[in-house]
Protein backbone atom coordinates (compact mmCIF):
# COMPACT_ATOMS: atom_id res chain seq x y z
CA UNK A 1 0.00 0.00 0.00
CA UNK A 2 2.80 2.45 0.89
CA UNK A 3 4.61 1.79 -2.40
CA UNK A 4 1.36 2.25 -4.34
CA UNK A 5 0.88 5.60 -2.62
CA UNK A 6 4.42 6.70 -3.52
CA UNK A 7 3.86 5.74 -7.16
CA UNK A 8 0.56 7.62 -7.23
CA UNK A 9 2.19 10.75 -5.78
CA UNK A 10 5.00 10.60 -8.36
CA UNK A 11 2.50 10.05 -11.18
CA UNK A 12 0.46 13.03 -9.98
CA UNK A 13 3.66 15.09 -9.80
CA UNK A 14 4.33 14.28 -13.47
CA UNK A 15 0.86 15.49 -14.47
CA UNK A 16 1.07 18.65 -12.36
CA UNK A 17 4.54 19.46 -13.69
CA UNK A 18 3.26 19.10 -17.25
CA UNK A 19 0.27 21.31 -16.55
CA UNK A 20 2.30 23.96 -14.75
CA UNK A 21 3.92 25.07 -18.01
CA UNK A 22 0.51 26.23 -19.19
CA UNK A 23 -0.44 28.22 -16.09
CA UNK A 24 0.32 31.93 -15.90
CA UNK A 25 2.74 32.79 -13.08
CA UNK A 26 2.65 29.19 -11.85
CA UNK A 27 5.24 28.34 -9.23
CA UNK A 28 7.59 25.51 -10.23
CA UNK A 29 6.89 22.13 -8.71
CA UNK A 30 9.53 19.63 -7.67
CA UNK A 31 9.44 16.48 -9.75
CA UNK A 32 10.46 14.74 -6.54
CA UNK A 33 11.78 15.75 -3.13
CA UNK A 34 13.19 13.89 -0.13
CA UNK A 35 13.74 15.55 3.23
CA UNK A 36 15.99 12.81 4.54
CA UNK A 37 17.03 9.27 3.86
CA UNK A 38 17.65 6.73 6.61
CA UNK A 39 18.43 8.71 9.74
CA UNK A 40 16.89 12.13 10.25
CA UNK A 41 19.49 14.59 11.56
CA UNK A 42 18.14 18.06 12.28
CA UNK A 43 19.47 21.50 13.13
CA UNK A 44 18.16 24.36 15.23
CA UNK A 45 17.48 27.86 13.97
CA UNK A 46 20.29 29.34 16.05
CA UNK A 47 22.89 26.76 14.99
CA UNK A 48 26.07 27.20 12.98
CA UNK A 49 24.69 24.65 10.51
CA UNK A 50 21.77 26.96 9.69
CA UNK A 51 24.11 29.92 9.23
CA UNK A 52 26.22 27.86 6.83
CA UNK A 53 23.10 26.77 4.96
CA UNK A 54 21.90 30.37 4.77
CA UNK A 55 25.08 31.33 2.96
CA UNK A 56 24.23 28.90 0.14
CA UNK A 57 21.73 31.30 -1.44
CA UNK A 58 24.27 34.10 -1.76
CA UNK A 59 26.88 31.74 -3.22
CA UNK A 60 24.49 30.41 -5.87
CA UNK A 61 23.02 33.80 -6.74
CA UNK A 62 26.45 35.34 -7.35
CA UNK A 63 27.93 32.39 -9.26
CA UNK A 64 28.27 32.01 -13.02
CA UNK A 65 28.64 28.22 -13.20
CA UNK A 66 25.99 25.54 -13.53
CA UNK A 67 27.58 22.95 -11.24
CA UNK A 68 28.57 23.33 -7.60
CA UNK A 69 30.09 20.77 -5.27
CA UNK A 70 31.23 22.64 -2.24
CA UNK A 71 31.40 22.57 1.52
CA UNK A 72 30.42 25.47 3.72
CA UNK A 73 31.72 25.72 7.29
CA UNK A 74 33.57 23.29 9.50
CA UNK A 75 32.59 19.99 11.11
CA UNK A 76 30.33 19.20 12.86
CA UNK A 77 28.33 22.03 11.26
CA UNK A 78 29.65 21.67 7.72
CA UNK A 79 27.08 21.80 4.93
CA UNK A 80 27.99 19.77 1.83
CA UNK A 81 26.22 20.92 -1.30
CA UNK A 82 25.73 19.58 -4.82
CA UNK A 83 23.84 21.89 -7.16
CA UNK A 84 23.45 20.95 -10.81
CA UNK A 85 21.63 22.60 -13.68
CA UNK A 86 20.59 20.70 -16.78
CA UNK A 87 23.30 20.94 -19.39
CA UNK A 88 21.24 22.84 -21.96
CA UNK A 89 19.79 25.45 -19.60
CA UNK A 90 20.84 29.11 -19.86
CA UNK A 91 22.58 30.54 -16.83
CA UNK A 92 19.81 32.98 -15.83
CA UNK A 93 17.29 30.12 -15.78
CA UNK A 94 19.80 27.94 -13.94
CA UNK A 95 20.38 30.50 -11.23
CA UNK A 96 16.67 31.15 -10.79
CA UNK A 97 16.01 27.41 -10.56
CA UNK A 98 18.67 26.84 -7.91
CA UNK A 99 17.53 29.78 -5.80
CA UNK A 100 13.96 28.55 -6.00
CA UNK A 101 15.05 25.01 -5.10
CA UNK A 102 16.96 26.34 -2.10
CA UNK A 103 13.94 28.32 -0.90
CA UNK A 104 11.43 25.52 -1.37
CA UNK A 105 13.61 22.82 0.16
CA UNK A 106 13.88 24.95 3.28
CA UNK A 107 10.08 25.28 3.32
CA UNK A 108 9.30 21.62 2.66
CA UNK A 109 12.11 20.20 4.79
CA UNK A 110 12.47 22.64 7.70
CA UNK A 111 15.45 21.95 9.98
CA UNK A 112 16.49 18.79 8.11
CA UNK A 113 20.21 18.43 7.50
CA UNK A 114 19.73 16.12 4.50
CA UNK A 115 17.47 17.20 1.65
CA UNK A 116 17.29 16.79 -2.12
CA UNK A 117 14.90 18.15 -4.74
CA UNK A 118 14.68 17.72 -8.50
CA UNK A 119 13.22 20.24 -10.94
CA UNK A 120 13.17 19.92 -14.73
CA UNK A 121 16.02 22.43 -14.99
CA UNK A 122 18.08 21.73 -11.86
CA UNK A 123 18.77 19.55 -8.85
CA UNK A 124 19.84 20.68 -5.38
CA UNK A 125 21.13 18.48 -2.61
CA UNK A 126 22.66 19.33 0.76
CA UNK A 127 23.78 17.13 3.60
CA UNK A 128 25.84 17.00 6.76
CA UNK A 129 27.53 13.93 5.27
CA UNK A 130 30.23 13.75 2.61
CA UNK A 131 28.47 13.40 -0.76
CA UNK A 132 31.17 14.20 -3.34
CA UNK A 133 32.87 11.96 -5.94
CA UNK A 134 30.57 9.10 -4.97
CA UNK A 135 27.75 7.48 -6.91
CA UNK A 136 24.44 7.59 -5.04
CA UNK A 137 21.34 5.77 -6.24
CA UNK A 138 19.23 6.40 -3.13
CA UNK A 139 16.90 8.05 -2.59
CA UNK A 140 15.41 7.85 -6.07
CA UNK A 141 12.17 8.52 -7.87
CA UNK A 142 10.50 8.04 -11.21
CA UNK A 143 7.53 9.45 -13.08
CA UNK A 144 5.87 8.67 -16.38
CA UNK A 145 3.38 9.70 -19.02
CA UNK A 146 0.19 7.63 -18.56
CA UNK A 147 -0.22 7.10 -22.32
CA UNK A 148 1.16 3.85 -23.72
CA UNK A 149 2.05 2.69 -27.20
CA UNK A 150 0.02 -0.01 -28.91
CA UNK A 151 0.45 -3.40 -27.26
CA UNK A 152 1.83 -4.92 -30.45
CA UNK A 153 4.70 -2.43 -30.51
CA UNK A 154 5.52 -2.36 -26.78
CA UNK A 155 8.57 -4.62 -27.00
CA UNK A 156 10.01 -2.68 -29.93
CA UNK A 157 9.40 0.64 -28.19
CA UNK A 158 10.97 -0.53 -24.91
CA UNK A 159 14.04 -1.73 -26.80
CA UNK A 160 14.31 1.64 -28.54
CA UNK A 161 14.26 3.37 -25.14
CA UNK A 162 17.00 1.09 -23.82
CA UNK A 163 19.11 1.61 -26.95
CA UNK A 164 18.65 5.35 -26.61
CA UNK A 165 19.83 5.26 -23.00
CA UNK A 166 22.84 3.13 -23.93
CA UNK A 167 23.87 5.69 -26.54
CA UNK A 168 23.32 8.60 -24.18
CA UNK A 169 25.35 7.14 -21.33
CA UNK A 170 28.31 6.62 -23.65
CA UNK A 171 28.33 10.33 -24.50
CA UNK A 172 27.44 11.71 -21.07
CA UNK A 173 30.09 9.65 -19.29
CA UNK A 174 32.80 11.11 -21.54
CA UNK A 175 32.04 14.62 -20.31
CA UNK A 176 34.36 16.71 -18.17
CA UNK A 177 34.44 17.97 -14.58
CA UNK A 178 31.93 20.71 -15.42
CA UNK A 179 29.40 18.92 -17.63
CA UNK A 180 28.40 15.29 -18.11
CA UNK A 181 25.31 15.67 -20.27
CA UNK A 182 23.90 14.27 -23.50
CA UNK A 183 20.78 14.50 -25.65
CA UNK A 184 19.79 12.39 -28.61
CA UNK A 185 16.83 11.49 -30.77
CA UNK A 186 15.99 8.33 -32.64
CA UNK A 187 13.17 6.85 -34.68
CA UNK A 188 11.04 3.89 -33.72
CA UNK A 189 7.58 2.47 -34.36
CA UNK A 190 6.22 0.07 -36.97
CA UNK A 191 7.17 2.43 -39.80
CA UNK A 192 9.77 4.48 -37.93
CA UNK A 193 6.97 6.99 -37.46
CA UNK A 194 7.77 7.89 -33.83
CA UNK A 195 10.58 10.25 -32.88
CA UNK A 196 11.97 9.45 -29.46
CA UNK A 197 13.92 12.14 -27.59
CA UNK A 198 16.23 11.37 -24.69
CA UNK A 199 18.40 13.16 -22.15
CA UNK A 200 20.96 11.81 -19.69
CA UNK A 201 23.08 13.63 -17.15
CA UNK A 202 25.45 12.82 -14.31
CA UNK A 203 26.81 15.07 -11.60
CA UNK A 204 30.23 16.01 -13.05
CA UNK A 205 32.11 15.01 -9.89
CA UNK A 206 31.62 11.36 -10.92
CA UNK A 207 34.32 9.68 -12.95
CA UNK A 208 33.54 8.07 -16.29
CA UNK A 209 32.80 4.60 -14.93
CA UNK A 210 30.67 5.93 -12.08
CA UNK A 211 28.56 7.90 -14.54
CA UNK A 212 28.11 4.85 -16.76
CA UNK A 213 27.17 2.68 -13.79
CA UNK A 214 24.71 5.25 -12.48
CA UNK A 215 22.88 5.64 -15.79
CA UNK A 216 22.94 1.88 -16.34
CA UNK A 217 21.18 1.62 -13.00
CA UNK A 218 18.36 3.85 -14.21
CA UNK A 219 17.67 1.28 -16.93
CA UNK A 220 16.80 -1.22 -14.21
CA UNK A 221 13.92 1.04 -13.17
CA UNK A 222 12.41 1.28 -16.65
CA UNK A 223 10.42 -2.00 -16.55
CA UNK A 224 9.02 -0.98 -13.18
CA UNK A 225 7.94 2.52 -14.14
CA UNK A 226 7.76 2.97 -17.84
CA UNK A 227 6.84 -0.21 -19.70
CA UNK A 228 5.46 0.91 -23.07
CA UNK A 229 4.85 4.46 -21.84
CA UNK A 230 5.53 7.29 -24.27
CA UNK A 231 7.45 9.31 -21.68
CA UNK A 232 9.24 8.75 -18.41
CA UNK A 233 12.12 9.74 -16.20
CA UNK A 234 14.28 8.17 -13.51
CA UNK A 235 15.91 10.43 -10.94
CA UNK A 236 18.95 9.43 -8.89
CA UNK A 237 21.00 11.80 -6.72
CA UNK A 238 23.98 11.26 -9.03
CA UNK A 239 22.31 10.99 -12.44
CA UNK A 240 19.03 11.12 -14.31
CA UNK A 241 17.50 9.87 -17.54
CA UNK A 242 14.40 11.11 -19.34
CA UNK A 243 12.73 10.27 -22.63
CA UNK A 244 9.63 11.59 -24.42
CA UNK A 245 8.07 11.42 -27.89
CA UNK A 246 8.08 15.22 -27.96
CA UNK A 247 11.17 17.38 -27.70
CA UNK A 248 11.66 18.75 -24.17
CA UNK A 249 15.24 20.04 -24.18
CA UNK A 250 17.01 22.94 -25.86
CA UNK A 251 19.46 23.04 -28.72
Amino acid sequence: MAMDLVRWVLFLSYILTTLSCCLTNAQPLFNAVYCYYGSRPTYTNDSAFKKNLDSLASIVSSSTVSFHNLSIGQNPDRVNVIALCRGDVAWDICRSCLIDAYTKLREICPNNKQSIGWYDECMLRYSDRYIFNTMFTLPNAYSYNPTTVATATTAQFNQAVRNLLNNLLQVASRGNSVRKFATRQTRTGPSNNITLYGLAECTPDLNRQQCRDCLTGTAEKLPECCNGRIGGRVLYPSCNFRYEIGRFYGA
